[in-house]
């Protein structure tokens, strides 16, 4: 597939992803004031429609789940990786912020106080945030941009340069995508955790699979900090 097709792959693809996250702001009025039972389902099916618009595109790049970073190999080590880099990431980013008085900082914005609550988000990032960003940002996204930085001259040089630009242009484009959520300090934060989503990828066993529970895990910690230590 040419570069200018990547290119284009990549604009259409990050675009209709925004304009999905701008239509879920909007939506979200109306979903928190549905009952209980049916908003806590909602979040994560509405969440989930973020990645239609790169999937259909995959579908005609003909991308498969490889590309994207998974694997059906040693799926229990993944999940290991999984779990280990959530928890380490929040005891490093979450709990270490708050017990030196920066907790307002790294905090989620809001707290729970029953068991069910912080069940369900865990079922919510995971499920939802996690599947759906790792699919669009370590997935298609990724993707594109090691094609488009792809060159034939060197192949150990070409492939170095294509996963350092691909790296650093999802990144940029993951912590942007935070724009609409949070403040200019959300979106270098988020930058910097895409690099290292990205970097964990390096790690053997370490899969898409593992990233979507670090993510989920590490988003959902969040709010268990945030409710033990700021309530």
């Amino acid at each position: 597939m040419s570069k200018k097709t990547n290119i284009l792959l990549l604009i259409i693809g990050y675009t209709g992803v925004m304009l999905s996250l701008l239509l879920l702001r909007l939506l979200l009025s109306v979903i928190t004031s549905c009952p209980l039972l049916l908003r806590m389902p909602l979040l994560i099916i509405t969440y989930i429609p973020l990645s239609f618009t790169p999937l259909i595109l995959s579908l005609f790049a003909k991308d498969k789940p490889k590309d994207y970073g998974f694997s059906s190999k040693k799926i229990p080590l993944q999940i290991f990786w999984g779990i280990f880099f959530g928890v380490a990431m929040s005891l490093i980013f979450t709990l270490f912020p708050h017990l030196i008085g920066l907790g307002n900082w790294f905090s989620s914005g809001y707290m729970y106080s029953e068991w069910w609550q912080f069940t369900f988000e865990f079922f919510y990032m995971i499920l939802g945030v996690g599947l759906t960003e790792e699919i669009i940002f370590r997935g298609f996204i990724f993707k594109r941009f090691k094609e488009i930085f792809t060159f034939n001259k060197d192949e150990k040089c070409s492939e170095l340069i294509s996963e350092i630009c691909a790296i650093i242009f999802s990144s940029i484009l993951f912590g942007f995508f935070h724009i609409l959520s949070g403040n200019i300090f959300q979106v270098l934060f988020t930058t910097f955790l895409g690099t290292l989503f990205c970097l964990m990828r390096k790690v053997k066993n370490c899969t898409t699979l593992s990233l979507i529970l670090t993510h989920g895990i590490y988003d959902a910690l969040l709010v268990v900090w945030t409710s033990v230590l700021l309530s």
